[in-house]
């Protein structure tokens, strides 16, 4: 078995629909690597026009496959590109946390965010390798996890980008921030409360506050990327980047959707693995 399918898998499907939208988002993410070194990085520069270049050509090649025969031999090459620049991406943020580059716009953080989100669609690409899940509440869970760290950190992002004289709009991207941190907080003590268990009412509750949050978010997202369209608001931000982000909320919307549709199948399973027998005194 693959190293990625020995944590949890995440609830994202494992469909073209969503090769498409991970490719994308790799190819972006290249592209941001590039235009955030240090113009004296020519070779980093050089290696993350080549990674633009590769995912370029698998999002076209994307465009003609179904899911047939040719699904399983496309995603086998996927699965090489994506691990490719998953290392790439630890490898820069290595030099950057230990200051040997310096200058550029590539924060560390914003490195590190960019290496989860290809582990995680490493973990995607990996299930047509992998078993069913045997605890699909724990996928969901994760799922939570994952998502709401991401979203918190499009708000630092946003909030660091923005020219210092947009005081509302960051003051709206910090309290946004908050909310989504203290959401994360909450759905990493499910993690481990309801580990291979099932959802309970308190866990429905929080996937509506969830919900809420995301479609706030997304809405916020969409205004920015409006105003910077419009050079309505001062930022360092480009407009591919706000478009960006915004797909991404829209993505976890979707995901919180099939969760939601599917929360009422977790059924407790059979407890396992325990060592000792309950005994009455």
């Amino acid at each position: 078995m693959d190293i990625f399918c020995q944590d949890v898998k995440p609830f994202a499907p494992l469909n073209i629909c969503e090769v498409r939208f991970w490719l994308r988002i790799m190819k972006e993410h290249s592209l941001f690597i590039k235009l955030g070194l240090p113009c004296d990085q020519t070779d980093l520069i050089g290696e993350a026009q080549e990674f633009y270049d590769i995912f370029e050509k698998l999002e076209n090649m994307a465009e003609r496959i179904n899911c047939d025969s040719n699904f399983e031999r496309f995603i086998n090459r996927v699965i090489v590109a994506v691990k490719n620049i998953f290392c790439f991406k630890r490898h820069l943020l290595h030099l950057l946390i230990e200051c040997k580059i310096r200058g550029g716009g590539n924060y560390p953080l914003l490195i590190d965010h960019v290496s989860r989100e290809a582990m995680y669609f490493l973990k995607i690409l990996e299930k047509i390798h992998c078993d069913e899940m045997k605890y699909p509440v724990d996928a969901i869970v994760s799922e939570n996890v994952f998502w709401l760290r991401i979203m918190a950190d499009h708000l630092k992002f946003i909030r660091g980008l923005l020219d210092p004289s947009e005081r509302e709009v960051w003051g709206t991207s910090n309290m946004l921030s908050d909310k989504f941190d203290q959401l994360q907080l909450h759905a990493r003590d499910f993690d481990s409360m309801l580990w291979h268990f099932c959802p309970n009412n308190d866990f429905v509750r929080f996937e509506k506050a969830v919900t809420d949050s995301t479609t706030e978010l997304r809405n916020f997202k969409a205004t920015a990327e409006e105003l910077i369209q419009q050079c309505a608001v001062l930022s360092l931000i480009p407009p591919l980047l706000a478009d960006h982000v915004r797909r991404e909320a829209e993505h976890f919307l979707e995901i919180l959707a099939m969760i939601q549709s599917d929360i009422t199948d977790c059924r407790p399973p059979e407890i396992v693995g325990c060592d000792y027998e309950y005994r009455k005194k």
